[in-house]
């Protein structure tokens, strides 16, 4: 038994004292229970006496009464007449109190703990008092002969009242000795039991001081966990920080050098690019840790920065063959306050996972206007406008692990006491994620599907000069255009029929079936050479011949070369930007 309980009880010590409080706290309620119900017992035995006490007056009060009506009838005489119901009136005054007796805890009391001689002297008294009532009323006409067996009668019964008022009496103080024992022992019963709960409450107040001075204790001990933790997370960011610095200057050098374009020179960028990610990802987690990241807030152009980022992976999309597209909403404002360095963090992040659960596809990455008000806390500056961006990045790939997600819908914001569950779970790259946005005041979110890939969508707030161009200028075709997109990828198919629209070209992909010989169509992007049927092929040619323009992905170089339409066809490199499209677009249509 000792040992279960042992191994019951926390290991914690404060916890430990809360176990014997909670305890000390039964027993205490406990005792005081049992005290209650005792005393209500006592007081249900008290009205019994009291029951008992009423028997006994009641019996005197029926003895005297006898002796009224005996003396009653024996001082009637003639003179007396008629009596006028007197004498049934003194009749009715002995029956009342035979009726007391009878009835009630009284006579249930009588009947149940006298014993018989009691119960049956009482029936004979009652039988004998109604026979008398017989004669009475033979008095009350004024015949009197019947008065002297009346009282004949009355004093033969003497001697069974007299003994049944004994028996009532006995009895009676038989009870009552018997409730002062049992008092008795029940009060030296509460006195124990009053000293068990004073007891019980002492031990109560032990405890909580006990678990109050270790509360104290732990509290203290805590005050010096964080600050020894704090001190560690200090010291390692001054550790990362220092690292950093000697190695930023030869990653950024390896980032300076000519680049010729070639398989090894891409992939040194590349790393170069990843390891400076890296190393900006764990400065930041460091300063996170020790609350001293700060945002440095700049007016860029948010389609520059963006066109830099995505170009970073392009070595790395061309070798897996995945397709990225970008696209900014144009009522978007181009120039715009925001910590870029931050945001390039978590964009590289999310691209970086995007990358790796799809071996091939499409990803697209779609920056417009988001439906959330920015928080109180950002607006901080005046002469400026606040505003509220959503960049979703969604991929085609096979989705995330189920561990990773059910960690991130557990931990769906990162507050102060979970960084290391969500390091730990998600990797330090999502977690990082998560912390810059939550430190940014916005919100991020996903969703994810074996089938059909993930999407990561965050919003964030943003700063606007009230002088700053209002949305980002984009060149639109004069007269509506009509594109053709062959691909089996619906979402590419839709995010590049995004960015036609902003030229006022209405884009639809191509389906199998009708050939669109009727069709009016002013450019061709070919993303999959395999939909390109023969009579589809001898479409475009005419097309082209109609001033069609002709774009197909690069990758199908090889595939498209030896096609008829090839030779005025131009090939469409990517990660396709929205402001690489744009120059593409101009310098096709401007001159119609």
């Amino acid at each position: 038994m000792v040992k279960w309980f042992r191994k019951w009880l926390p290991t914690s010590k404060l916890q430990h004292w809360y176990v014997y409080g909670l305890l000390s706290l039964i027993v205490t309620i406990t005792l005081l229970a049992s005290s209650i119900i005792l005393y209500s017992y006592n007081g249900n035995q008290a009205t019994k006496q009291r029951i008992y006490e009423d028997s006994l007056w009641n019996a005197l009060q029926f003895q005297l009464q006898s002796y009224r009506f005996l003396n009653y009838l024996v001082q009637i005489d003639k003179k007396d007449l008629p009596l006028n119901g007197a004498a049934y009136t003194q009749y009715d005054l002995l029956m009342s109190r035979v009726d007391l007796l009878r009835s009630g805890e009284v006579g249930y009391l009588i009947r149940g703990l006298t014993g018989g001689r009691t119960v049956r002297l009482l029936n004979i008294i009652t039988g004998e008092l109604e026979l008398i009532s017989l004669n009475l009323s033979k008095i009350e006409e004024g015949d009197l002969s019947y008065l002297k067996d009346m009282t004949t009668r009355l004093k033969q019964l003497d001697n069974q009242v007299n003994e049944f008022t004994i028996l009532v009496g006995k009895g009676t103080n038989l009870y009552i000795a018997r409730q002062r024992r049992a008092l008795g022992e029940n009060l030296e019963n509460v006195r124990i039991l009053m000293i068990c709960f004073l007891a019980s409450l002492l031990a109560l107040c032990c405890c909580i001081a006990k678990g109050f001075s270790v509360f104290k204790i732990n509290q203290r001990n805590n005050k010096q966990l964080l600050i020894d933790i704090q001190n560690i997370h200090e010291e390692k960011a001054k550790i990362l920080t220092l690292v950093a610095q000697e190695a930023r200057p030869q990653i950024q050098a390896l980032l300076g050098v000519p680049c010729d374009n070639t398989e090894s020179s891409n992939s040194i960028k590349e790393s170069a690019n990843e390891l400076l990610h890296t190393i900006n990802m764990f400065t930041d987690l460091a300063l996170i840790d020790i609350k001293k990241l700060s945002l440095d807030i700049t007016t860029e152009s948010l389609q520059k920065n963006l066109d830099d980022y995505v170009q970073i992976f392009s070595s790395k999309l061309q070798r897996k063959g995945v397709t990225l597209v970008s696209y900014i909403d144009p009522a978007l404002p181009d120039a715009i306050g925001l910590d870029f360095k931050r945001l390039k963090e978590i964009i590289l992040e999310l691209l970086l996972n995007a990358i790796k659960h799809t071996p091939e596809g499409s990803i697209s990455i779609n920056v417009r206007p988001s439906s959330l008000t920015p928080t109180q806390q950002s607006l901080n500056l005046e002469n400026r406008r606040i505003g509220m961006l959503q960049i979703a990045i969604k991929d085609t790939g096979f989705g995330l692990e189920h561990a990773i997600q059910d960690t991130l819908r557990a931990s769906p914001t990162t507050q102060d006491n979970q960084p290391l569950i969500l390091q730990n779970n998600i990797g330090l790259g999502l977690s990082l994620c998560y912390r810059l946005v939550h430190l940014m005041r916005g919100e991020i979110h996903f969703s994810s599907e074996a089938t059909s890939g993930t999407e990561f969508w965050v919003d964030i707030p943003y700063e606007v000069s009230q002088s700053s161009p209002e949305n980002i200028s984009l060149y639109s075709c004069p007269d509506p255009k009509q594109a053709l997109i062959f691909t089996t990828d619906s979402h590419l198919a839709n995010t590049l029929s995004l960015q036609l629209s902003d030229f006022n070209i209405e884009a639809n992909r191509y389906l199998e079936g009708p050939y669109y010989d009727d069709e009016d169509i002013d450019l061709v992007i070919i993303m999959d050479s395999n939909l390109i049927s023969p009579e589809i092929e001898s479409n475009i040619k005419q097309w082209q011949k109609n001033g069609t323009f002709v774009l197909y992905d690069h990758q199908l170089t090889k595939d498209v070369q030896n096609k008829a339409y090839a030779a005025k066809a131009q090939s469409l490199s990517f990660p396709l930007t929205q402001s690489r499209l744009n120059g593409l677009i101009m310098d096709t249509f401007k001159t119609d």
